[in-house]
């Protein structure tokens, strides 16, 4: 019988397999799909809360947040479906500061991309738990479980959605 810290390692090659090879780049979405603006403010204040010192998010303005890196709408609704907020494992500046709610307008994200970044350690928000069509969720050891974090359900097997 395997043990659990093989089985955990398998896991953790197999996913990340998964995230190189089974996900499109993070070019963005076709010059038709248009950002619906609600979820492009939501965007915005969630990028406010954070800081960027290698300036990873410097795509984030203009109206039409689907062709804003690390953000990837449905190309048949608009409605934002991945957010990858993800600096790279070799980047020397990495993304920090506060994960704020307004995450949650984001109704249909079912693939949330944190890793690779440095929140010092803090706390899973506990909002994070409400976002109810989130299916992937990626962290980084740069956050805590703590007796607040969210409850989790088991996800959905891992392979990525389709999102046309």
């Amino acid at each position: 019988m395997a043990q659990p810290r093989s089985l955990a390692r398998v896991a953790m090659i197999l996913t990340t397999c998964s995230l190189l090879f089974g996900r499109s780049s993070l070019a963005p979405a076709s010059t038709g799909t248009l950002c619906i603006p609600r979820e492009r403010d939501a965007l915005l204040d969630f990028k406010a809360g954070l800081t960027d010192p290698g300036n990873f998010l410097s795509s984030w303005q203009g109206a039409n947040c689907c062709q804003w890196k690390g953000v990837e709408c449905s190309n048949g609704t608009g409605h934002v479906v991945t957010l990858r907020v993800s600096t790279g494992f070799y980047s020397p500046e990495l993304i920090g500061g506060e994960i704020r709610p307004s995450l949650l307008t984001l109704q249909h994200l079912d693939w949330l991309d944190l890793s690779e970044n440095d929140f010092g350690g803090k706390p899973i928000p506990k909002f994070i738990g409400n976002l109810r069509s989130l299916t992937y969720l990626i962290l980084s050891l740069q956050f805590r479980r703590s007796d607040s974090s969210p409850h989790w359900e088991p996800l959905k097997p891992n392979q990525p959605p389709d999102h046309q």
